[in-house]
């Protein structure tokens, strides 16, 4: 996994444009900020991820930006909604924003659909959802490197638990930034695997983040 500056912007700069249009924001939920919405897409452009998934209640404009990722890499979006009443607002959004074709809607309990896919380069988990750090361990990461990204981690319950999740996993190296509500940035890689307490020493680097993320990402 590399870093790819074109890739990133580009699907950062698309999903300005598409956000500016409203059409599809008329139908999807509120979700991240603005400039959350914007770094995912360049997050997720960047690693150049085929396989994209994001578990949520409803479509957000983080469905909106990785979307544009996916299309960007010739990959694809898998999007685990909880709430079945959300799929046709989900599905109008897609199509009024041209992204239909590279976004797979299921609804469904996560803990039964995250196992059906595996080398997943990028998941999105929201860390208000009780069972955040039970969804971690159902994903089917890409063996080599994967990026999971945790958002609404400021808030309290949830960012012990997960905190405490990655400071424990080996192979694991992370930021956390101050973006919205609080996002991790972790990328696990089978090289980077070691022992317990190499994994600690390697994980939760919160300073100069942007020019950390670049660095973990490139190596």
């Amino acid at each position: 996994m590399g870093w790819s500056p074109e890739s990133a912007a580009q699907a950062y700069t698309e999903t300005v444009k598409l956000c500016k249009v409203g059409i599809g924001r008329r139908h999807v939920a509120a979700g991240a900020e603005h400039h959350s919405t914007e770094f995912l897409a360049a997050l997720a452009g960047g690693i150049e991820a085929k396989l994209l998934v994001q578990v949520t209640r409803a479509a957000t404009p983080a469905t909106i930006a990785l979307a544009v990722a996916a299309r960007k890499t010739g990959g694809r979006l898998i999007c685990v909604l909880s709430e079945s009443e959300s799929l046709l607002n989900a599905m109008v959004a897609m199509d009024a924003l041209g992204l239909s074709t590279v976004v797979e809607f299921i609804v469904g309990d996560a803990k039964d659909v995250l196992p059906q896919f595996s080398g997943v380069d990028f998941a999105l988990i929201d860390c208000r959802r009780e069972e955040s750090v039970e969804l971690f361990d159902l994903l089917r990461l890409n063996p080599s490197r994967a990026v999971v990204v945790a958002e609404n981690l400021f808030q309290r319950s949830a960012r012990a638990l997960y905190e405490d999740k990655m400071t424990n996993r080996p192979g694991s190296k992370s930021v956390i930034l101050p973006i919205g509500k609080g996002i991790e940035v972790a990328k696990l890689s089978r090289e980077d695997f070691g022992t317990k307490e190499e994994g600690k020493r390697r994980t939760t680097k919160r300073v100069s983040w942007a020019m950390d993320i670049a660095d973990m990402l490139q190596r």
